[in-house]
């Protein structure tokens, strides 16, 4: 009869280890030490610090405003050259402007064409002026 081997059941044994199967005949790979799983840790949680260090975020810039949308038709223009006056249409009114005027208090009449008006936007110097052709 067989002894009863005890120091093979305490924690640790390389006999009875976690990972065995007891359905195959062969010894179990040694579970790796504690000590590089902990090195190994502490190397990922070093990289991450230094990732959120690195890591450099753009100040979030407010959203510009845009001009209005150019809410008129041009109908045509009528007077003389000096003193000519384009009508737009709102769909409700009818406005009468000269050139350098403000309409609707959202656009300005920049020039006034045979055949088209530009039109700039109050408060948007910068914004390039919108040609309306006749019926757009």
């Amino acid at each position: 009869m067989e002894d009863l081997q005890l120091d093979a059941l305490e924690v640790g044994s390389e006999i009875l280890g976690e990972g065995r199967d007891p359905f195959q005949l062969r010894r179990p790979e040694p579970a790796p030490r504690q000590d590089s799983n902990a090195a190994a840790a502490s190397q990922a949680i070093e990289k991450a610090r230094q990732r959120q260090v690195t890591q450099i975020l753009q100040p979030v810039q407010p959203a510009r405003p845009v001009p209005p949308p150019i809410d008129v038709v041009f109908l045509g223009s009528f007077g003389s050259e000096r003193h000519r006056l384009a009508v737009f249409s709102d769909g409700n009114e009818i406005f009468n402007v000269p050139e350098g005027d403000v309409l609707k208090d959202k656009f300005v009449v920049v020039r006034i064409g045979f055949e088209s008006a530009d039109l700039g936007f109050v408060g948007f110097p910068e914004a390039p002026a919108r040609r309306l052709e006749i019926g757009g």
